[in-house]
């Protein structure tokens, strides 16, 4: 494969739902690339589309329109029960609910074990390997006796975490991993996944609210609203020079330790200029945007490139 191929290749990809206001894209027209080994963060409010984004790229949810392509190879619009098993060893994820995305009536050991046997693996071997990871997540072999709900939120975490890296896959997807944990619980897990990726060289796009989390993690971040990617750029130029007025107040809304510090931060973002714009039309973040014009309701921005290895959907982007 040419170097210049991208693992990951997301190409114009839509998801629609039928909602109790009609239909509706949860993702819309989005285009991403992912290199073998990369960290890509994915930040966004509640409702963003981020997850089912994510989902889209595992196939647990279908594109409504659009292609989604790895290691140059188009991935199946729909999934049948032989891609998910092809898939396996290529593309894995993270769940934010780990105590639901595992069986409640399997031990942890066959948890673990049954994505390797389902690669051919023998019983023998699967559980071997299967021990070995719940060391290497930081947890006893003996765990591999246990049911799920024996298991603490962190310790069940672990499990979720070794059972996405123990098939060795390519790409990782983490679906806010780490929200559903208690503070201390939560570095621990960030550092595990921060060192499980190194070790293993995997690529991953991590997902999450916590903007500091995925400046620590992330080589490049994403900036997701409404179904859109706003703005794009390597983690420290995204987070210390915003392009996007969405990024701006979306890290403007990013709580600090020090009350003064934080005041001055909420103040610095000025307020919505009142532009009414029609659904559908022009940019989705005018009616919220401190600098819209009526340019901004007729015209949809695109994702256009803003220096180097910056990109920014904005028709006056900051700092330019």
């Amino acid at each position: 494969m040419a170097d210049h191929v991208p693992l990951l290749s997301v190409e114009r990809a839509s998801c629609h739902f039928e909602g109790p206001g009609g239909r509706f894209a949860a993702v819309d027209g989005v285009s991403l690339e992912i290199a073998a080994g990369e960290v890509v963060g994915l930040v966004g409010e509640s409702g963003s589309g981020k997850s089912t984004l994510g989902r889209l790229i595992t196939g647990l949810n279908q594109c409504s329109s659009g292609s989604i392509r790895f290691a140059g190879r188009a991935l199946p619009t729909r999934y049948r029960a032989a891609d998910f098993r092809y898939y396996a060893d290529k593309i894995q994820m993270v769940f934010q609910d780990a105590y639901g995305s595992l069986n409640p009536r399997s031990r942890v050991s066959e948890a673990l074990a049954e994505p390797l046997l389902l690669q051919g693996l023998r019983p023998r071997e699967a559980q071997l390997r299967a021990s070995q990871w719940l060391e290497r997540v930081g947890l006893s072999a003996q765990m591999g006796a246990r049911f799920p709900h024996e298991l603490s939120g962190g310790q069940r975490q672990r499990v979720g975490v070794a059972r996405a890296f123990i098939n060795r896959p390519q790409l990782v997807i983490c679906d806010e991993p780490v929200s559903a944990l208690d503070v201390s619980v939560q570095a621990q897990i960030i550092n595990l996944l921060r060192d499980l990726q190194r070790e293993e060289g995997v690529a991953m796009l991590f997902i999450a609210h916590d903007l500091a989390v995925v400046r620590y993690l992330a080589d490049r971040t994403l900036v997701m609203y409404r179904g859109k990617i706003m703005e794009s750029g390597d983690s420290g130029a995204v987070f210390t020079q915003p392009r996007h007025p969405y990024t701006q107040t979306l890290l403007a809304a990013n709580p600090v330790a020090d009350p003064q510090l934080e005041r001055q931060r909420r103040g610095s973002v000025p307020a919505a200029a009142g532009i009414i714009a029609r659904e559908g039309e022009g940019c989705c973040f005018a009616p919220r945007c401190f600098q819209a014009q009526p340019r901004c309701v007729s015209e949809e921005p695109l994702l256009e490139a803003q220096g180097e290895n910056r990109r920014c959907a904005c028709h006056f982007p900051l700092g330019l």
